[in-house]
């Protein structure tokens, strides 16, 4: 992992460790996923220059913590709506970091993300890169 990506990851652990203590406490996530996702975020941010305090960036790890517990858990994730797989075609270069970074991942969360919360990892970059996608 690159210097920026252990900075962010280290900046998204501390500014968003309640939230995340909250819910592993109330079983939502578990540790690994926790921990595997403050990663995964953290890489994502350094690359796209996300910043970990900024409005939607609590919502972004959450998401990314609850599905990574999915997985762990062999829980199916929701569906995709259409018109999101729309607005995502022409994002390729998000849609292959994430799909780059999900697959470094996969031993610590005990497999694959499936495609549906690929599509919505990558509408979370997106909208923190200011991109308005439904």
């Amino acid at each position: 992992m690159s210097e920026a990506a252990v900075t962010m990851t280290r900046r998204f652990r501390e500014g968003h460790a309640g939230r995340l203590e909250l819910l592993e406490g109330h079983g939502q996530i578990d540790g690994a996923a926790r921990r595997a996702a403050e990663e995964f975020v953290g890489s994502l941010a350094a690359r796209f220059g996300i910043d970990p305090e900024s409005e939607g960036a609590a919502m972004f790890i959450t998401h990314v913590a609850v599905a990574f517990t999915r997985v762990r858990r062999d829980e199916s994730a929701p569906a995709v709506p259409h018109v999101l797989v729309e607005e995502l075609s022409s994002r390729t270069e998000e849609k292959a970091a994430v799909e780059q970074i999900a697959r470094e991942m996969e031993g610590d969360i005990g497999g694959p993300l499936p495609d549906a919360e690929l599509f919505y990892i990558t509408a979370h970059v997106c909208t923190l890169r200011g991109d308005d996608v439904s």
